[in-house]
């Protein structure tokens, strides 16, 4: 494969409590891809997926190896000391199973981010929150409700949005964990086509609880049990003709 890792992760374990959680991961990620995690729960995936920008350090947890990062205009450890950690979790977006809107209205969800973290101007600010907005679908939906309580909105409508914030970050990478399971049908539907457009522009890592989610979304799909990777597919053929195989051991 001659395209650089965007992620390289060497020998990344994780424990809380002294309890290893994720076991000496060794993997390379390669851009404008889904990479999809799938197994049991407690195998390790949601942890994996927080270490890759930080966050499991605010649960106190232990990590040692390393995670180094190709973004566009450099290449970081992210673990070194010097990392700015508010940055690269600007850079690495993650949205959650259940949707964590601000208090406030639907443009606040999206406004107050952004005037904390960049130094826009009104104008500059209203015009990332229409195009965010626009990016996830949901422009059309809430342009005449944009100041009301960001509540109001439906599950996947809350999700959507959630998306739409941290994609006005501007960033590279996106983490989403089980995006789609607190969602209806329909919901699920919408955000899984939203994330076949986001690769496109983005690199995405998914845990996902569906193991037939997985195979229609993954470009890479790993398998976690018991905090190891114990299976990978590195492309859609390989997904397809280790499916029984996957069937068996997930």
């Amino acid at each position: 494969m001659n395209l650089e890792p965007i992620v390289t992760v060497k020998d990344l374990s994780i424990e809380f409590n002294r309890k290893q959680i994720v076991k000496n991961i060794n993997l390379k990620l390669y851009p404008n891809r889904i990479n999809v995690f799938i197994g049991a729960s407690g195998s390790g995936k949601t942890t994996f997926l927080r270490s890759l920008n930080r966050l499991n350090e605010e649960l106190g947890a232990k990590t040692s190896g390393s995670v180094i990062i190709k973004f566009k205009n450099k290449k970081i450890d992210i673990y070194n000391l010097k990392t700015d950690v508010s940055l690269l979790r600007r850079k690495i977006g993650m949205v959650f199973q259940v949707p964590n809107l601000l208090p406030g209205s639907i443009a606040d969800n999206i406004l107050l981010p952004l005037k904390l973290l960049f130094p826009y101007d009104k104008e500059t600010r209203e015009r990332q929150l229409l195009d965010s907005l626009k990016k996830v679908h949901l422009l059309e939906e809430v342009k005449d409700r944009l100041h009301m309580e960001a509540s109001i909105l439906s599950g996947g409508q809350q999700q959507r949005l959630c998306l739409a914030r941290t994609l006005a970050l501007k960033p590279e990478i996106l983490l989403l964990d089980e995006p789609t399971a607190s969602l209806d049908f329909q919901s699920s539907k919408r955000i899984e086509e939203l994330i076949l457009e986001l690769k496109e522009n983005y690199t995405l890592l998914v845990v996902s609880h569906s193991l037939s989610q997985a195979r229609r979304l993954a470009d890479c799909l790993f398998l976690f049990k018991e905090g190891k990777i114990v299976a990978e597919y590195q492309d859609k053929k390989a997904i397809e003709s280790g499916f029984v195989e996957l069937l068996e051991m997930f």
